[in-house]
């Protein structure tokens, strides 16, 4: 399901999912030093 046209904007798409991600695992890994501070 790729065109010429769509692969700039699923680039753009796939960067957004991997920046939301990355922000996810952050807040993920932020929990678990406060769970383990207990």
């Amino acid at each position: 399901m790729m065109w010429s046209g769509t692969i700039k904007n699923a680039n753009a798409a796939q960067t957004a999912m991997v920046q939301d991600h990355m922000r996810k695992s952050e807040q993920v890994a932020r929990w678990i030093k406060l769970y383990h501070r207990f």
